[in-house]
């Protein structure tokens, strides 16, 4: 090869890539580890706690521990993946469920927003889920079909939150369509990721489009020094 590196076939990761991409997934482990150490009652005065004393504050942590448990696994398997193959398109189908939960997660628990903001968040959150589940129930054709008591409809759950949103006097809003995130995760991704290598062009590729519009930018994987750390979508500095 006249001295030169050796290039995969086709669009594959080069070795010198997969190699910086498997290093930089080395915390994975310990982060699943500090995950699931989080789970149950929140620590007195912690702000899980602030949350929790108010109504409806639950959705905040239920929700945020459920995408960051969805964008470790992700990264969990593309750390497993790397271990044995050089993959073209699929490590950027797993880097992209790992962004868009991760930037979840961040949104959710941003530990600059107040306790009230926060939960409105989780609301939001939550009402959007049940009204994703509420559009597959309509294009399944599930939501006609008898339902026994007391099984909900994704409708009906979704009307129930908003409910209590109003009766609570917590704010309407919507999850963020666009997440944008510190410049420094975005450097540090195009540094893993070189522009020989079509970096610039991977880096727009994990989250291509939301909704019909241009990714702004993308996520580092979630921090193992605080909870709070730049970590779904099309990576706000949290959206207020």
């Amino acid at each position: 090869m006249n001295g030169e590196e050796a290039r995969p076939p086709g669009g594959m990761l080069d070795q010198a890539t997969a190699a910086s991409l498997a290093s930089a997934l080395g915390p994975v482990d310990a982060l699943a580890a500090r995950l699931g150490s989080v789970v149950g009652n929140p620590p007195p005065g912690s702000l899980h706690d602030l949350d929790c004393r108010r109504p409806l504050g639950r959705f905040v942590h239920e929700l945020a521990h459920a995408a960051l448990s969805v964008s470790v696994d992700h990264l969990l398997g593309l750390q497993a993946m790397l271990r044995s193959a050089h993959p073209v398109y699929s490590h950027m189908t797993l880097l992209r469920g790992a962004l868009e939960t991760a930037c979840l997660g961040r949104w959710l628990l941003d530990p600059s927003a107040s306790s009230a903001e926060r939960v409105t968040r989780g609301v939001a959150a939550q009402v959007e889920d049940f009204d994703q589940r509420r559009k597959f129930e309509a294009a399944a054709s599930i939501d006609r079909l008898p339902r026994p008591s007391p099984g909900r409809s994704g409708a009906q759950r979704r009307d129930e939150v908003e409910a209590q949103r109003d009766a609570n006097g917590i704010p309407t809003r919507r999850v963020p369509e666009s997440l944008r995130l510190p410049p420094r995760g975005r450097a540090g991704l195009r540094h893993r990721l070189p522009d020989h290598h079509g970096g610039h062009l991977l880096v727009r590729s994990a989250v291509p489009r939301a909704r019909g519009r241009e990714a702004r930018g993308t996520a580092a994987a979630p921090s193992t020094t605080s909870p709070g750390s730049p970590r779904r979508r099309r990576c706000p500095q949290a959206s207020r």
